[in-house]
């Protein structure tokens, strides 16, 4: 499953996505893993690589599947010259995308860390808002002798 945010995106915005994904899974009553990650990196490379649009799914395949020979031959079908096509299949570009990873999880402990404390915070706010609504009362007709 996946999200694409169209617009303006700021952090606002992430989180809201993440903390309504995240929602979303915890009604399954299972066991979840919440995977944020930003292809800009990659599109990035393409783009300075000036990939064309049409050819840009099947290299997109092709590095999901970490087949380097067909990579490069793809890359060669889509116009690349060599050069370009080893720069892709580099790597310093796996290494790049290795780095954009580690920045991606990073960030998405952190934004996990937020949105449990907002959670933890919400949860208890909820408790001690509902605790002050409560009457605990007991009457004379409550008492009763055995």
């Amino acid at each position: 499953m996946g999200l694409e945010m169209l617009g303006d995106v700021g952090e606002v915005q992430v989180r809201q996505a993440v903390s309504l994904a995240a929602q979303s899974l915890e009604q399954l009553g299972q066991p979840w893993v919440l995977e944020v990650s930003h292809m800009g990196y990659l599109f990035g490379l393409l783009d300075a690589l000036d990939v064309p649009e049409a050819s840009r799914a099947a290299l997109l395949a092709k590095l999901k599947a970490k087949n380097l020979h067909e990579l490069k031959a793809a890359a060669s079908a889509a116009g690349l010259d060599e050069a370009d096509a080893d720069a892709l299949a580099s790597d310093s570009a796996h290494e790049g995308l290795k780095a954009v990873r580690l920045e991606l999880e990073t960030a998405n402990k952190a934004m996990a860390d937020w949105l449990q404390m907002r959670t933890q915070t919400l949860l208890n706010q909820v408790l001690y808002t509902t605790s002050n609504l409560m009457h605990n009362a007991f009457k004379m007709s409550d008492h009763w002798m055995s």
